[in-house]
């Protein structure tokens, strides 16, 4: 008796445990709501929903003020990674701060200070939550997947009732989506951009693959690497995006639940296997082989997004890479919140494109780009610690593809998955691994 209440307290300590007369209080449900649900809140608003707010600019100052006094009362510590990466950042935009005096700069951007706050905050919530954070967050995401499927079936059989739903449903929508007739309904994206693939509850359908990838990978990380219901779900969800990077990476991700269940030398013989079945049969559908050969081709291909002087000069992801590792070359710290003078050079103008690395580049500087992916690499081996290399690896492939495609470097669940391993090596009581499955 008096060991099973040793191993209650234990437990308790941990944050998954409540004896069972506190349970059902309703302090406790508001203590658990004030400490831990409210920071999930917070990263469903500032890193997955679409929806547009005016007080949008306060969420992350004030989610960053909750979360550290939360932080502190726990008494957590703080990283030598966020002093690092806070030096670094600072001594990058100081220097871009000089550079750019020609073009009449003459103070640092709201987003200087911004940057800060999400690599503080998503320490923060990690070393509160800990492994917690995967296993809460896969379950509340689950729920909205499996919601999305039977949306995206009505929006496939009748999608002109939901153009003509538009109004009543888009008074939390941006307004290029409004224009053209695309709402979010808190819980359901019609996108007009790409009617016809899933957005499901994120703001495009490559939104929608990376947040599934992620849920994968958390599941997978949870399940010790099992299908069940939540990774079908997952599955079906990211067939229904056609998203180019979603379908390749998912293919990676059925690989490694193969190699995973198979011993010895057999992993190695399922790589060249698998990597042949993709370029026979998957590499020609439209989406795949082609939209590949497409962007390649289109390189330097340049187009504007916007409505007058108001406009975006853009490249696809595979040019934005191309030019951003190119112009690093002259400019190999980065530019941090200020002009990109590489891409002046180059086009006159500034110009952008959805590929996190490019932004990492273009901001940290290559000093930047090796700490980012050393981070994803990281990452991939603490959760899945308990595998071999292989499996490992192809966490980080996946991981790493997935960023290629989305412009997520800042992504407040991107900086989570980056900064777990340092969160839990300096507040080792969120360090448990279990799979208790819901």
């Amino acid at each position: 008796m008096r060991d099973m209440d040793l191993n209650n307290r234990a437990i308790a300590s941990m944050g998954y445990y409540v004896p069972y007369a506190k349970k059902n209080t309703l302090i406790h449900k508001i203590n658990i709501f004030l400490s831990k649900d409210i920071l999930y809140i917070f990263v469903f608003f500032i890193a997955i929903t679409p929806m547009q707010f005016s007080f949008s600019k306060l969420l992350i100052p004030f989610a960053f003020i909750y979360t550290s006094i939360i932080f502190f009362l726990e008494r957590k510590k703080l990283s030598g990674i966020l002093i690092f990466l806070s030096i670094l950042w600072l001594m990058i935009n100081i220097i871009a701060f000089y550079r750019s005096i020609s073009l009449n700069v003459t103070s640092f951007p709201y987003a200087f200070y911004m940057q800060f706050l999400r690599l503080f905050l998503a320490y923060m919530i990690m070393s509160i939550l800990g492994d917690e954070f995967f296993f809460t967050l896969e379950k509340w995401l689950y729920k909205l997947s499996v919601l999305s499927l039977p949306f995206f079936l009505l929006e496939t059989l009748f999608r002109p009732l939901f153009y003509r739903v538009s109004s009543y449903l888009n008074f939390a929508t941006i307004i290029d989506q409004k224009i053209l007739g695309g709402w979010y309904g808190g819980f359901y994206t019609f996108n007009a951009w790409s009617a016809g693939r899933n957005s499901g509850f994120m703001w495009e359908p490559g939104g929608f693959a990376f947040i599934l990838i992620f849920l994968i990978i958390f599941r997978f990380y949870q399940n010790s690497l099992k299908i069940d219901k939540h990774i079908i779900v997952y599955f079906i969800c990211l067939a229904t995006t056609l998203s180019t990077t979603g379908i390749l990476v998912g293919f990676l991700l059925l690989l490694t639940y193969l190699v995973s269940k198979s011993r010895n030398v057999f992993p190695i013989l399922l790589i060249p296997l698998c990597i042949y079945i993709f370029f026979v049969q998957i590499w020609e559908l439209e989406f795949i082989g082609p939209k590949i050969n497409m962007y390649l081709y289109n390189l330097n291909l340049t187009w504007q997004v916007g409505v007058g002087s108001a406009y975006t000069l853009r490249l696809n992801r595979v040019g934005i890479f191309y030019y951003a590792i190119k112009q690093s070359f002259n400019y190999p710290l980065g530019h941090g919140v200020f002009p990109v003078l590489g891409y002046i050079d180059e086009f006159g103008e500034a110009v952008s494109g959805p590929n996190s690395y490019a932004l990492i580049i273009v901001k940290w500087g290559w000093i930047g780009l090796i700490i980012f992916v050393s981070g994803i690499w990281n990452a991939s081996k603490i959760m899945f610690k308990k595998y071999n290399e292989i499996v490992q690896i192809l966490i980080f492939i996946a991981v790493a593809l997935t960023l290629f495609s989305n412009i997520l470097e800042n992504n407040l669940i991107v900086l989570c998955f980056l900064l777990y391993p340092f969160a839990i090596s300096n507040n080792p009581l969120n360090n448990t691994y279990y799979s208790q499955l819901s």
